[in-house]
């Protein structure tokens, strides 16, 4: 299960469509159990990519709150390229840079 979730992260974060909501399926069942820092983190990063900033930002605010803490891999990433002009994520992520 864990290389096909992999598999249509990869998919889903390359910009191919198709792939988003299997890989937004992938991850809600892997994560149905305790959910992970990690796994709200690439939730998060489906969803920027998908454009429903919404739920990017739900899964990204539970991700912070679960103790992810790779700002740099957060500003690098290319999968938030369009959430990063969106006034809450900015104010999330500063408020997590703080703590």
């Amino acid at each position: 299960m864990i290389v096909n979730t992999l598999a249509r992260l990869c998919e889903a974060c390359q910009g191919r469509s198709r792939h988003y909501d299997p890989a937004i399926g992938s991850l809600t069942k892997a994560g149905s159990g305790v959910k992970s820092a990690i796994n709200q983190y690439w939730l998060s990063a489906v969803y920027a990519a998908k454009g429903d900033n919404d739920k990017a930002l739900a899964s990204l605010d539970s991700a912070l709150e679960l103790g992810f803490g790779d700002f740099a891999a957060l500003d690098a990433s290319p999968h938030f390229k369009y959430l990063r002009d969106d006034p809450r994520y900015r104010k999330l992520v500063e408020q997590h840079r703080k703590n």
